[in-house]
């Protein structure tokens, strides 16, 4: 099974089509992460784990930090407070052009390794758990599907949802406080 098309046009709507789809599987897996997807916690977090899978996350990871965000929202102690990393101006600037470029890959590993920290024993060993299934879901898929298959269906959509992903969260946790320049307020 491979992937063919002769226009461009096609293959470009596809990929970002996917990535879109991508983003809403994260949405998905914030959702589970919570528990706001069924009345059972466990289907839930099922759920999420399943959105979690095409984008690398772990939703057990992702719980155990996002908990912090929202014991700490609008604190210096928020891991997702973008405003609070450096000092208005220029500083602040060079953050959120960051952000924009690179924010999520570096949030991935931050989010797995903070996860971990954040988590007891048995949330530490789900995360572990979890991890495990997605790099071998993933290797499975590369090893059984040709090389272009994964490049146009996931690798290609998920560096823009990446990127997607890195507006969104400007948008959510930057550019937010009073007296900033970018918020008119």
């Amino acid at each position: 099974m491979s992937v063919t098309t002769e226009h461009a046009l096609v293959r470009l709507v596809a990929v970002f089509a996917i990535a879109c789809a991508m983003v809403g599987l994260s949405v998905l897996m914030h959702e589970g992460g919570h528990g706001l997807l069924f009345r059972s916690r466990r289907l839930s977090t099922a759920v999420g784990f399943f959105g979690g899978l095409p984008v690398l996350i772990s939703v057990t990871a992702y719980h155990s930090l996002h908990q912090r965000h929202h014991a700490e929202e609008g604190t210096s102690w928020d891991p997702d407070g973008i405003e609070h990393v450096a000092p208005q101006g220029f500083p602040l600037i060079a953050v959120y052009v960051l952000t924009l470029l690179v924010g999520a890959y570096l949030y991935l590993p931050h989010l797995a390794v903070r996860g971990w920290q954040l988590g007891r024993a048995p949330v530490r060993r789900r995360i572990l758990y979890e991890y495990a299934l997605i790099v071998a879901t993933h290797g499975l898929a590369w090893a059984l599907l040709p090389a272009d298959t994964m490049l146009w269906l996931w690798l290609f959509p998920l560096l823009i949802a990446v990127q997607l992903t890195n507006i969104r969260s400007l948008a959510e946790h930057g550019l937010t406080t009073s007296g900033n320049a970018f918020t008119a307020s």
